[in-house]
């Protein structure tokens, strides 16, 4: 049951940033580009910690090699 509720938490955009280590600016962009999927709760944004994972895991270099 732990694991449902904290896949769920929903993050601020400032929360996104500090967690990315990037300007809250540079995460509105990803947001607004659909780069990075997020909900509108009234006048706020948020992005659920499960879709941060999910961007996070699509960035990842899988099989880079040394050059």
């Amino acid at each position: 049951m732990m694991e449902t509720i904290d896949a769920a938490r929903l993050l601020t955009v400032g929360e996104v940033s500090d967690r990315l280590q990037i300007s809250e600016r540079q995460v509105w962009t990803m947001v607004q580009t659909g780069e990075l999927k997020s909900l509108r709760l009234g006048r706020s944004r948020r992005v659920a910690l499960i879709d941060l994972a999910a961007y996070i895991d699509s960035r990842r270099d899988v099989g880079m090699q040394p050059a």
